[in-house]
């Protein structure tokens, strides 16, 4: 919880109700002869480095990159920029402008699709996100280690903004401006988009993408946000040479039952 662990937040541990929730629990575990302890978080990551070897490979792996720390920078970043330049010439208005007033850039799908990006590549991959608005998925890539990270927006405004971003936390994404479907898209492992609704883009765009998949790079698409319709996704996935996987289910298990979110698509080694 952001809010509540800010500097200077205010911290519920003497709230009247919630000692009156441990004197509760307190009484519960007496009446059911079970000990009871409050341990700090420390104690219980402590305790489960000691005694889970499972948990215990979950924490010593490469440690989630700091989100929080790059959403504060950008934060500011635009409110600045709202405060000297206006909404407009800043680039935050549309869906950024409730981002800024919500005080993070990340959402949902940003977090899911860098954390497979992260779990799934290696440093070394060459990374294109397109539709990228201000770049902030790239930029958290970069911060994880990626080494070659791209972000390609056709929105001036959004790239503006990037550019700042870019150069007042010294970062060495490469911003595009423009139109990534004339960027040679074979020369990446992996190009992504986590919303590109464009009544520009959309199944007119099926050899482009194809095409760049059976050359052997990697394609990841939010599951309904590729132009106005779902016609790219069928045409794709009927294309014998290309195999795709849910890589995100909302509300379900794989494939039964949920809503799809991300799909990746890559060449079939069957062909």
């Amino acid at each position: 919880n952001r809010e509540y662990w800010k500097e200077g937040a205010f911290r519920t541990y003497n709230l009247p109700e919630l000692m009156r929730l441990f004197q509760k629990l307190e009484e519960v575990c007496e009446q059911s002869s079970v000990r009871f302890e409050k341990w700090t978080v420390e104690e219980v990551i402590t305790h489960i480095l000691r005694n889970d070897p499972k948990l215990n490979e979950v924490f010593e792996r490469d440690p989630m990159l700091d989100l929080e720390s790059l959403d504060k920078d950008i934060v500011g970043i635009g409110k600045e920029r709202m405060a000297s330049m206006g909404q407009l010439d800043g680039g935050m208005y549309g869906y950024y402008q409730a981002k800024l007033d919500m005080g993070s850039v990340f959402d949902m799908d940003d977090e899911v699709i860098i954390r497979y990006i992260v779990e799934n590549y290696g440093p070394e991959a060459r990374i294109l996100e397109f539709a990228a608005g201000i770049g902030q998925a790239s930029m958290a890539l970069e911060k994880a280690g990626f080494k070659d990270v791209s972000m390609a927006e056709y929105d001036q405004g959004r790239v503006d903004f990037a550019e700042e971003v870019k150069n007042t936390l010294d970062s060495g994404v490469e911003i595009i401006s423009g139109d990534y479907r004339v960027l040679e898209l074979n020369s990446y492992d992996l190009i992504f988009a986590t919303n590109a609704v464009s009544s520009e883009l959309g199944v007119g765009d099926f050899e482009k993408i194809s095409e760049t998949i059976v050359s052997g790079t990697d394609v990841i698409l939010r599951f309904g946000y590729y132009g106005k319709d779902n016609e790219i996704f069928e045409k794709l996935e009927n294309d014998p040479r290309i195999e795709f996987e849910d890589i995100a289910i909302r509300g379900g298990i794989g494939n039964n039952g949920g809503q799809r979110t991300f799909v990746k698509y890559s060449f079939s080694e069957e062909v």
